[in-house]
């Protein structure tokens, strides 16, 4: 389950982690007394990229801010609304540093990571600058304690009273990572300011899903999770994952749609979404699929789609004649791309192609198309 910015924050906060001082508003009739200018306005939302896609703003004024918020309220999001702003104060930042604890599941171990490399995707940094990232390995036997934390936080290059603060700050995120049983807790950035404070601007929390029991606190907002294209695929009994690539993808079988996944990364392309209609394919479950990917395809990232069914017991007829059936009822405007085989294959792929549908019986060849397809629109919208 993954908290919003401003509830992680809450919980830092009450676990002696500092944070910006901010309000948090759902109306754009908010009260303005506690506010600083300037100020940061940040859409809360569930999803990356709210920077990049312009839900996160600044006002030097009230009159900025009323129309900040006035805009960002209600936008849209990777698919989800912004019903949520956090206003915080703006920060004179000096220095942008990255600090989270996750669970290392090669060596069984939890692990801290940190960087100097604050504000960017540990991803990047990872890939780029790969010696800037600090690594220490938690014995869960063992513990964790401050003067580890400190060797982290010297591990980054940091002395003096800085290194002693942000130690602090690496500690008790242990500390909430064990206590809420965390997936991952994040600061991104941990920010030292111009005076010498040391601040959480950003937060990330999970909690794993099979603690929930342990957390009543939790309960009142499990059903927020994911977008909204994924809450809508959870009550249609759909296994969705949004992504953000431009190929929309289509499968049944988790092991099945996973690997499709890791095939088109592979080859160079990038996935839109993970959906998987399950091992035993109706023709409602194909209609409710393309129901959703209709949805997702309406994006513009989205180039192209691609289907690949396995059915070893289920009728292929009846599945690709559900995908026929959905189109009429779903349109998709992208090219679609198809590859069946198992039960009733070539019946359903002559149903395939007489729908425009392009079919391919050897998968690399159809991941490369898709991927083809997908590369030629973005190079002729680039």
């Amino acid at each position: 389950m993954k908290l919003f910015e401003h509830e992680a924050k809450k919980i830092f906060r009450d676990n002696g982690i500092p944070v910006p001082n901010g309000v948090v508003i759902d109306s754009i009739n908010f009260p303005t007394e506690n506010l600083t200018y300037p100020v940061v306005v940040k859409s809360q939302v569930l999803v990356g990229g709210r920077g990049k896609a312009g839900g996160i703003r600044f006002a030097s004024n009230e009159d900025e801010c009323r129309q900040v918020v006035r805009d960002l309220l209600g936008m849209e999001i990777k698919g989800e609304v912004v019903n949520t702003l956090l206003i915080e104060e703006k920060l004179d930042i000096e220095t942008e540093l990255y600090i989270s604890v996750i669970v290392d599941r090669n060596s069984r171990k939890h692990l801290v990571m940190a960087s100097t490399e604050g504000g960017v995707d540990i991803e990047e940094v990872a890939e780029k600058n790969p010696e800037k990232i600090v690594k220490y390995h938690i014995n869960p036997l063992e513990g964790f304690y401050p003067y580890m934390a400190l060797e982290v936080a010297r591990g980054m290059g940091l002395h003096g009273k800085i290194a002693t603060k942000v130690a602090g700050v690496i500690y008790k995120l242990y500390q909430v990572y064990r206590k809420y049983d965390c997936e991952i807790a994040e600061i991104n950035p941990l920010v030292i300011t111009e005076n010498g404070e040391v601040l959480a601007a950003d937060a990330k929390v999970i909690v794993d899903d099979d603690a929930m029991f342990r957390h009543p606190e939790f309960s009142s907002i499990v059903r927020r999770e994911g977008t909204a294209l994924e809450q809508e695929a959870k009550e249609l009994d759909l296994n969705y994952v949004d992504l953000d690539g431009s190929i929309a993808v289509l499968g049944n079988g988790a092991g099945l749609v996973l690997t499709l996944v890791d095939l088109i990364t592979l080859y160079g392309g990038k996935p839109a979404n993970f959906l998987d209609t399950g091992g035993g394919v109706r023709e409602e479950t194909v209609l409710s699929a393309m129901k959703i990917l209709s949805k997702k395809c309406k994006s513009p990232e989205v180039k192209v789609m691609l289907i690949n069914l396995d059915l070893a017991i289920s009728s292929a007829a009846v599945a690709s004649e559900g995908i026929v059936k959905g189109l009429s009822m779903y349109p998709i405007d992208v090219p679609i791309f198809a590859r069946v085989i198992g039960n009733e294959a070539e019946k359903a792929r002559e149903t395939l192609k007489n729908a425009g549908i392009q079919v391919y019986e050897d998968i690399v060849e159809l991941i490369n198309s898709a991927i083809e397809e997908a590369t030629q629109y973005e190079h002729i919208s680039g």
